[in-house]
């Protein structure tokens, strides 16, 4: 969960230093809704979402805990989309015009 919600944190940031906060809450809002739409009718498609990597129950069958998608996967998939965004802030935060914050805060 702590994965999850780090990703959530970096898009808003990644976005924010773009300056396109109200994209990054949208975008965040459609990852969270879609995460738990995907989730909640069981799709094979929720696997591509943060959401359903991050909740353990989800990787096992109902009745005889048999694995349906292996832990490692999810652990990689959450750790390579940390991984991108985190290096997509430092870069961004290099090219960030700190002039500017005052008057943008204001």
């Amino acid at each position: 969960v702590f994965a999850y919600l780090m990703i959530i944190g970096l898009i808003l940031l990644s976005f924010s230093l773009v300056k396109h906060k109200t994209v990054g809450f949208v975008l965040c809002g459609a990852v969270i809704s879609l995460g738990t739409a995907f989730c909640s009718i069981k799709t094979t498609l929720m696997w591509t979402m943060p959401m359903a990597n991050s909740i353990i129950w989800l990787h096992y069958t109902k009745y005889f805990r048999e694995p349906v998608m292996p832990m490692s996967f999810s652990v990689s998939y959450l750790a390579i989309f940390i991984a991108v965004l985190l290096a997509f802030c430092f870069i961004a935060i290099r090219k960030f015009n700190y002039d500017n914050v005052a008057e943008i805060a204001s």
